[in-house]
Order: structure tokens, then sequence, then C-alpha cells
């Protein structure tokens, strides 16, 4: 509970405006970037990670690629806790940088277990045989430890 310098409980105006300077604050053009940012390899020829993880997450019919929606499915299994996670992070410290880099280093965290546990549909026989195992998504892992977050 927040409280005022003589140590007793704040009044609700107090909470509004400290609310609105904290509003402010986060309006400031902070922004929080997770997945697949520029420059990020992870084909084996160093293709773009992002186009990598484009070809993954909607498929490739006519490479025989089918759609594995590990960015999608993160995402509809996890936002509801993002808003409490950027509050508790703006509550320890009052920093929306700070908040929001918590935030992406849990999210970059949701998004490599996706990608990790991922294994429907299954890899083709022949893919399955290459790799020796059939673990759909994770070929080299370069997907996976190319995804990262920024603040900006």
């Amino acid at each position: 509970m927040l409280q005022t310098k003589a140590g007793g409980p704040a009044s609700p105006q107090a909470l509004r405006e400290l609310m609105l300077r904290k509003a402010e604050k986060l309006s400031r053009g902070k922004q929080l970037r997770v997945g697949f940012l520029e420059g990020a390899t992870a084909g084996r020829k160093g293709a773009s990670a992002a186009q990598v993880a484009f070809i993954n997450e909607f498929g490739a019919p006519a490479a025989g690629i089918p759609p594995r929606p590990f960015f999608r499915v993160m995402i509809r299994l996890n936002q509801k806790g993002w808003a409490r996670i950027m509050a508790a992070g703006l509550k320890k410290d009052g920093d929306p940088a700070t908040a929001m880099a918590l935030l992406g280093e849990k999210i970059r965290s949701q998004l490599q277990r996706s990608i990790g546990g991922w294994s429907s549909p299954p890899n083709t026989d022949e893919v399955a045989k290459r790799k020796h195992k059939n673990t759909p998504l994770k070929d080299t892992k370069n997907m996976m430890n190319a995804v990262d977050y920024e603040v900006s």
C-alpha cells in the first residue's frame, strides 16, 4: 500500500496522481520487441531467423512443410500473465525500461520453451531419418537460439 511521508495511507487522489505519472512515463516511446529481430540468422545457410520462423509458423505446403504455430500458441497460452509481470516490474523500481526488460526475458523464455516442446505434426520420415530423431522445429536449434528481445 502506498503511504504518505508521515507513514499513513495515501489518499485516493495521491494514488491517482501516482498512476498518472507512471502512465506518462510508459507512454514516452518505450517499446518492447520480442521474437526474431533484424540480423538474426537461423537457417543452415545463414537464412533470416524471421523467415525460418515464418515458414515454420505458417507452413510451406509446396515444400511439404506443415504449419507449426509455436508463436501464436505461446501468445494465446501466456499473454494473460504479461500484464502482471509488467506491473510487478513497475512496482519493484518504477522504471518502465527495466520492467519491459523483465517482461522481454520472460516472453523470450516462453517462446523458446514453445519451440523446444513442439511435437505435432511430427517430421516426415525422410526428415526424421536425416536428423536421426523426430524433433520438429529443432533441427539445429538455431531458430530457438535466435529468439531475442529489445527495449527501445
